[in-house]
């Protein structure tokens, strides 16, 4: 039996639209991947801040740019991510987390896992042989 040659351009057009799709799908940039975005703490007087619970580091890149991916904890599940620090010293590239919650608002007591990607900018990667940040050191 053979294969109508319609048929044969459909199945042709969905593996096209697939790669297509997959591409597009891929060329998200990394900072759009993060689970959780750093925002300053709102203007109120019931704010707590808190610790961010580092376990791993890593170096990606995309379209150009280069990102430190950033595993961790926060505390709970109402707790935000600070604003980073970032200070140069030498070859080191030391970068601090913290993170902060509304202590007026009750939340459940467990561990909120993350992933954020960091854009580094080329004067850093060019400084830095060390990058530690929360106390986990990665060297590019």
């Amino acid at each position: 039996m053979q294969k109508s040659p319609q048929l044969k351009i459909d199945t042709t057009a969905a593996i096209v639209l697939t790669f297509v799709l997959a591409i597009a799908c891929s060329t998200e940039e990394l900072a759009e991947r993060s689970t959780h975005r750093p925002a300053e703490p709102e203007n109120s007087r019931n704010i707590s801040s808190g610790p961010v619970y580092v376990e791993a580091l890593g170096l990606k890149e995309d379209n150009s740019k280069a990102f430190l991916q950033i595993k961790g904890h926060l505390p709970t599940p109402c707790h935000r991510l600070s604003p980073p620090v970032r200070h140069q010293h030498s070859d080191t590239l030391s970068i601090t987390l913290s993170s902060w919650q509304r202590s007026d608002v009750m939340c459940a007591q467990v561990l909120e896992p993350f992933v954020f990607y960091l854009e580094l900018n080329d004067e850093e990667l060019d400084l830095a042989t060390v990058i530690t940040c929360n106390g986990i050191t990665i060297t590019p």
